[in-house]
């Protein structure tokens, strides 16, 4: 050990003995300690800021999506109304209209065969009834896959609703006024909506036929 080497004692604080440190002063800590928090206080309020823009974003982006939601339903509802107008109500109607006119020539053919006597134009007629009322239960079968089902009017009262007149009839009785006298075609709807009415003869008194 040089003894000219500052000697340490116990009662001296050792930042004083050692050579080429300086000793921190309370006003010198305290400012590191305030920059310290402040730069801290700094970044928080950035990220606080960071935070805000990122939701006002989200927001937007959630707006945009809604949008974007909605237009896809109404192109969806366009394109499902577009198609029930342009495609499907047509196919309908051209359907039940074949329909009815099967059901014209079989009620035409079975008319021939109670009329007739029998022979082999009998059995020829008879043959086609078949075929007839094969066209018929495929077509209805169409309807069918279409949501489309025959109906008739469980009233014997005319529905006008649900029956369309297609003649009157003198009704032998006042009480019959207003009844049906006989069902033509059958009606059609489809969910629960009629497509097309019930085809029916209707009972009318004397007057009213005559008024009319």
């Amino acid at each position: 050990m040089n003894p000219n080497d500052p000697q340490l004692t116990l009662d001296e604080p050792l930042e004083r003995t050692l050579p080429g440190h300086s000793p921190a002063t309370p006003e010198t800590a305290t400012d590191a300690d305030s920059d310290a928090f402040a730069d801290v206080a700094r970044r928080l309020e950035d990220l606080t800021e960071m935070q805000a823009a990122l939701l006002i974003e989200i927001q937007e982006l959630k707006a945009q999506d809604r949008v974007l939601t909605d237009l896809q339903d109404q192109c969806q509802r366009y394109r499902e109304s577009a198609h029930q107008r342009d495609i499907v109500q047509p196919l309908v109607h051209a359907l039940i209209g074949l329909a009815d006119r099967v059901r014209n020539d079989l009620q035409r053919l079975r008319q021939f065969i109670t009329k007739a006597a029998p022979g082999s134009l009998n059995i020829v007629a008879a043959h086609y009834v078949e075929m007839r009322q094969a066209d018929l239960a495929e077509i209805e079968a169409q309807l069918h896959t279409l949501g489309v089902e025959p109906f008739e009017s469980a009233s014997d009262r005319f529905d006008a609703a649900r029956q369309t007149c297609r003649q009157r009839i003198a009704a032998p009785s006042a009480d019959l006024h207003g009844c049906i006298a006989d069902r033509l075609l059958p009606g059609y709807q489809r969910d629960n909506r009629v497509v097309r009415r019930e085809q029916v003869q209707v009972y009318v008194t004397t007057t009213t036929t005559n008024g009319d």
